[in-house]
C-alpha cells in the first residue's frame, strides 16, 4: 500500500469539509511539547502459498521521541525527533523472516535508528490534515516516508483519524500506519482513542491500539499508550509520555 496515495485520496474526498468549516472557535493558538518512551515486540511472519505460518521471527524494540507542535488559528506545524531499535521501521520485507518450518525465534536489536519528522497543515474544528517527511536513519541514504494525519470530526466530541508516522514514539504504543476513532472524555485535552494499525506488526492481523490523554493540570497531560497484536504471535506495544503546554 502506498501511504502517499492513500493520504492524497483521503484529502481529495474530504475537500468539501475543508472549505466549509470554521477555524478553531477559541481563536487562540497554543504551543506544546510531547515526550514519550516505550517498548514492544513485533513478529515477522513467513507464510507459504496457502497462507500457513511456516516461520516467526519476533523482534523486541525500544522507542523514545520528542515533538513540539504549534497551533495558530487554522495553522498547525510540528517537528519531532527520536530513536527506535525497531528494524521494521526501516523496511517491512521478508528478508528477516525465519524460513524453516515451525521455527520461532526472538531477537532484540541493539541498533538505534534515529528519526526526524516535520509537518504542516490545516487544523479546523471539524477537519484537520497535515503532512511532511519522516526521515529514518542518517548518512548518505536515509529512508524517507510520508508522515501525516487526517482527522474528520471534532476533537471536542468524536472524530475519526488516519495517520502515518504521526506519533511521538514512532512504534511503541502504536504503529507506523493506523486508523481509529477518538472520543473526548468531557474535559479539555482529554481523549480516548481506539484503532487498528500495521507496520511493523504482522500485516495480516495488525495491532489493536488504545491511547488515553489524562489531564493532570491545565498545562500537563499524561499520555499512556498500549497495543496488543491480533495474530496470536505475542505482539504488544507499550508507551508512556506527557504533553506540556507553554
Amino acid at each position: 500500500m502506498k501511504r502517499s496515495a492513500v493520504l492524497a485520496l483521503g484529502a481529495f474526498l474530504l475537500f468539501p469539509y475543508l472549505v466549509s468549516v470554521d477555524g478553531d472557535s477559541s481563536g487562540t493558538g497554543s504551543t506544546f511539547l510531547e515526550l514519550a518512551i516505550g517498548k514492544g515486540l513485533y513478529a515477522g511472519v513467513d507464510r507459504d502459498c496457502a497462507g500457513n505460518v511456516i516461520g516467526v521471527n519476533k523482534h523486541s524494540f525500544y522507542d523514545a521521541g520528542v515533538k513540539i507542535v504549534h497551533e495558530s488559528s487554522a495553522l498547525k506545524v510540528s517537528a519531532g525527533a527520536g530513536v527506535t531499535s525497531g528494524d521494521g521501521a526501516d523496511e517491512r520485507s521478508g528478508n528477516e523472516l525465519s524460513i524453516n518450518e515451525g521455527m520461532e525465534t526472538e531477537t532484540t536489536s541493539g541498533k538505534l535508528i534515529p528519526y526526524f519528522t516535520s509537518t504542516v497543515g490545516l487544523d479546523t474544528k471539524y477537519f484537520g490534515v497535515d503532512a511532511g517527511p519522516l526521515v529514518l536513519g542518517t548518512g548518505k541514504k536515509p529512508v524517507v516516508h510520508l508522515a501525516g494525519n487526517i482527522r474528520l470530526g471534532s476533537e471536542d466530541d468524536i472524530y475519526v483519524s488516519f495517520a502515518s508516522g504521526h506519533n511521538t514514539c514512532l512504534l511503541a504504543g502504536n504503529s507506523l500506519l493506523e486508523i481509529g476513532t477518538g472520543i473526548n472524555l468531557g474535559k479539555p485535552h482529554s481523549l480516548l482513542w481506539a484503532g487498528w494499525g500495521v507496520i511493523p506488526y504482522d500485516y495480516k492481523n495488525g495491532i489493536l491500539s488504545l491511547k488515553v490523554d489524562i489531564p493532570i493540570t491545565g498545562r500537563f497531560i499524561l499520555q499512556p499508550r498500549a497495543g496488543i497484536g491480533l495474530g496470536g504471535f505475542g505482539e504488544y506495544s507499550l508507551a508512556i509520555g506527557g504533553r506540556v503546554y507553554f
